[in-house]
């Protein structure tokens, strides 16, 4: 774990509280993903962001306890399928997936972005009711 950004040639920032008589000078991350540090923080940003919206989206109300048990879920091909055989078995093996979890949790429902790796690979994020994150 990197704890700070040291991304070359980002600017020196200045805060001042004339009210309190101090100043902060400090440097800004650069929120490159390539770096680290910042990584780390855009990804805890993103997820943030995601849950908010997929509340939002998916009408998840903080007051309703059944409803409220989002879970996060990663999928991805496996590397040995390459670009076109990822893409052919993914959808297929995605929707027997969602199927299975409408039968075992009617009413569920789910947000997914799916994305091609730098590999060629599909690869897939989800927010989802079903509890599928959390087996």
């Amino acid at each position: 774990r990197v704890d700070r950004c040291n991304a070359p040639r980002r600017p020196w920032l200045r805060g001042v509280c004339f009210v309190h008589e101090i100043m902060l000078m400090f440097q800004p991350r650069c929120r490159s993903w390539s770096c680290p540090a910042c990584a780390e923080v855009n990804a805890r940003w993103w997820a943030y962001r995601a849950e908010f919206g997929a509340k939002a989206i998916l009408g998840v109300d903080d007051c309703e306890p059944q409803r409220n048990l989002m879970s996060f879920l990663t999928i991805t091909s496996h590397p040995r399928l390459g670009e076109s055989g990822s893409i052919g078995v993914f959808y297929h093996a995605w929707n027997v997936l969602r199927l299975r979890a409408q039968r075992g949790v009617p009413g569920g429902m789910y947000f997914a972005v799916p994305e091609l790796t730098q590999r060629g690979i599909i690869h897939m994020h989800a927010i989802e009711t079903y509890n599928l994150g959390r087996r």
